[in-house]
């Protein structure tokens, strides 16, 4: 256990490997959601008056936090990929403080916004957060495998894909029906007239 000595135990490397699964978990969530609403991330930082190329940066900040959900669990042994949550975790914050020197309602589909859904005191609490899970991850000595991190990132995306089925559930029952209604049109025993 790098500099945690011999007692560190069962339960400190439990905790690491959560906060790496925790980042890899955000990160992806994060990306995922926003990956389809790149112009809606662009218009936030047009809020934020962050200057021209909102669009470029708006796509950059999805790539980035798809880049290090994939590479926490790639290449586990590597520094860099916690070194990109942890500059990414300062940009989160630095959106929120500009939102709160800037002292307008600035609304944003981003990870943990307020009640409101606005940008704000949240994301710059969140900041210790964020980089005690980054320093607890790095601290780590499970992760030092590849193929454990490929494993993990094929159960997460198993999660996600579970988590996606589930959530389109009414939505295909619905269509069941639906179906099942043209299947049997031309039959005697039509749902539908």
């Amino acid at each position: 256990m790098y500099g945690l000595g011999a007692s560190a135990g069962v339960a400190n490397v439990l905790e690491m490997a959560a906060a790496q699964a925790a980042l890899v978990g955000m990160l992806s969530a994060a990306g995922l959601s926003k990956i389809t609403k790149t112009g809606q991330l662009a218009k936030t930082l047009r809020a934020l008056d962050v200057g021209k190329g909102t669009s470029a940066l708006a796509r950059g900040v999805v790539a980035s936090e798809l880049a290090a959900a994939v590479a926490l669990t790639i290449f586990p042994a590597a520094a860099w990929p916690r070194a990109l949550v942890a500059l990414l975790s300062f940009g989160f914050a630095a959106a929120g403080a500009r939102a709160l020197l800037l002292r307008v309602a600035i609304h944003c589909s981003c990870f943990a916004p307020g009640p409101d859904g606005e940008l704000g005191w949240r994301q710059v609490g969140a900041l210790p957060a964020w980089l005690c899970a980054v320093s607890l991850a790095q601290l780590s000595s499970w992760h030092r495998r590849a193929g454990t991190g490929l494993l993990g990132m094929a159960l997460l995306l198993f999660v996600l894909g579970v988590a996606r089925l589930l959530t389109g559930m009414p939505v295909w029952w619905e269509l069941r029906f639906d179906r099942l209604a043209f299947h049997n049109l031309g039959s005697e025993n039509a749902i539908c007239p």
